[in-house]
């Protein structure tokens, strides 16, 4: 994800280090961390805050920032001195991201000025959602050193119950009332405090704070944000690393040459490169901000459009690539994937029940599809996705083997039930007949189960490829009027940074069901 941090002493401290480096989540290329140096860039990240980022971290007060020109323009609209305005600038930068449709679900603010009344309120509320147990203890032990001595007894005895009882309730109750009197005892309200109240007074919703002290806290939030704890987290993903691989191959569209789009190989409709890019813009711009309640939907009308130029292809390649060798036949097996894809999600013969996970690897199926990408590389957008997945890393071969033998078997039987003759016997024959009786006769009992059956049997595909079906034909006996086929299963030699190992590893569980 992308993360944007409004701070301006960003080294102070080595808060830097402290707060994100340290929590382990920025050490890899899936993470990326912006910290804009003044407040015309940090003004500038805000307005296109919609398309860049995923998560904004505000501190309120900038007032290490230069008095910049922009700075003295919007402290004169306001009829503040400079300084005053760069104080508070924290907030003007705020309400310039919701009034964009960006959540408070997604905003934090990350300062030294909340009372001590705020801060127990802002642990109370992450007690309530937490979900790790270590996070929940670190909390607990925040909130300890902000009580009094007899609050603290009290606290020990609600926590003895709900270690008993589980009720959570009980910890809302008691934190809730503590938070009152120490809000009723305070004076001189710290700057969060006062913008808090004039929100309250307003009906209007402020995202919350984390004191800069609280390390745990802070972390406990990014955890719940750059992991699947994170209840949108997968839709969020999904977009980020949408966007990024649409950016990232139009960049690559400009510097390679026409071969490079490997589509044109399928077809005889050969499409320009203004066309391509026109088609990754689409893509680009897909999805919304923010996740829509019908989500599903969503996701259909996503495949749909990603496989819609499927029609005017062949679904295989119709140039010779002059040698038929493992790299040729699984990027011919991606184009036969988009192709069954265009036409089962035109025919209704999957179901409208995606998830992120699944439009994923659609997408990146698509991709490969669409443009020679290296064969032993994977794009730094895969990589991303890598994380929707529960992926295998320690499985037998032979393990493995039996479950392709089982699901080719299954698929078998089921056309032999439904009167479905097949012209192969390789995986992505056997589905392709399927759509293709569909489409001579009307059966809509077939079409339900198939439907149903679809997102496993592409899944499955693709380890079809791996493992692809080798048909033996045994000479006939003398005097029998009969042959004896049979079917073996042998294994592609793949390298770890091979895309189908990489892709494989990662859907082994949608294809055939937990291995374990």
């Amino acid at each position: 994800m992308n993360i944007l941090w409004i701070e301006d002493e960003p080294q102070g401290d080595q808060r830097y280090r402290i707060l994100f480096q340290e929590s382990g989540f920025f050490t890899d290329e899936v993470n990326r961390l912006d910290i804009p140096p003044n407040f015309d860039d940090c003004y500038a990240a805000i307005r296109k805050a919609t398309s860049e980022y995923d998560l904004v971290v505000f501190d309120l007060n900038l007032k290490d920032f230069p008095e910049t020109e922009l700075v003295q323009k919007i402290a004169h609209e306001f009829g503040r001195k400079n300084a005053d305005f760069l104080e508070e600038s924290g907030f003007y930068l705020y309400q310039m991201l919701v009034r964009q449709g960006f959540h408070n679900d997604r905003i934090v603010f990350l300062t030294g000025h909340a009372s001590n009344g705020y801060r127990v309120k802002t642990y109370k509320d992450r007690l309530l959602e937490i979900k790790n147990p270590e996070h929940f203890i670190g909390i607990v032990k925040k909130i300890r050193e902000l009580l009094s001595d007899p609050d603290n007894e009290a606290f020990d005895r609600i926590l003895r119950e709900y270690q008993t009882n589980g009720n959570i309730q009980s910890i809302n109750e008691f934190l809730t009332e503590i938070v009152r009197k120490m809000k009723a005892g305070e004076t001189n309200k710290d700057l969060y405090d006062r913008f808090e109240e004039k929100f309250c007074d307003a009906l209007a919703e402020l995202a919350p704070s984390i004191h800069k002290s609280d390390v745990a806290n802070f972390h406990a939030w990014l955890d719940n944000h750059l992991t699947k704890r994170g209840a949108h987290f997968p839709y969020i993903t999904l977009r980020r690393g949408v966007i990024n691989a649409c950016r990232y191959l139009k960049d690559r569209l400009e510097q390679e040459s026409d071969e490079w789009i490997l589509f044109n190989k399928t077809t005889n409709a050969k499409v320009e490169k203004d066309y391509v890019r026109d088609y990754l813009s689409k893509l680009e711009n897909f999805f919304p901000l923010n996740p829509p309640e019908n989500a599903e939907s969503l996701y259909f009308q996503f495949i749909k459009e990603l496989s819609a130029e499927w029609e005017m292809s062949a679904g295989c390649f119709i140039i010779d690539l002059s040698k038929f060798d493992v790299e040729y036949r699984f990027k011919n097996n991606y184009e036969r994937q988009m192709k069954l894809l265009r036409n089962w999600s035109s025919h209704g013969q999957i179901e409208n029940d995606l998830c992120p996970k699944d439009a994923a690897f659609f997408f990146m199926i698509a991709m490969r599809a669409w443009f020679n990408l290296e064969f032993n590389e994977i794009m730094p957008y895969e990589k991303m996705f890598d994380i929707l997945f529960d992926p295998v890393e320690n499985l037998s071969n032979e393990q493995i083997k039996n479950a392709v033998l089982k699901s080719y078997c299954d698929l078998k039987r089921f056309l032999e039930n439904n009167n479905i003759y097949p012209d192969g016997n390789f995986f992505n024959q056997l589905l392709e007949s399927i759509g293709g009786s569909l489409r001579k006769e009307s059966n809509p009992d077939l079409k339900k189960i198939v439907a149903q059956n679809a997102k496993r049997y592409f899944y499955q595909n693709l380890w079809h490829s791996i493992f692809p079906a080798r048909l033996c034909v045994k000479n006939p006996m003398e005097g029998k009027d009969s042959i004896l086929m049979f079917v073996n299963f042998e294994r592609v030699h793949l390298q770890e940074d091979s895309f189908p190992y990489f892709l494989g590893r990662l859907i082994l569980n949608e294809a055939f069901g937990s291995q374990s």
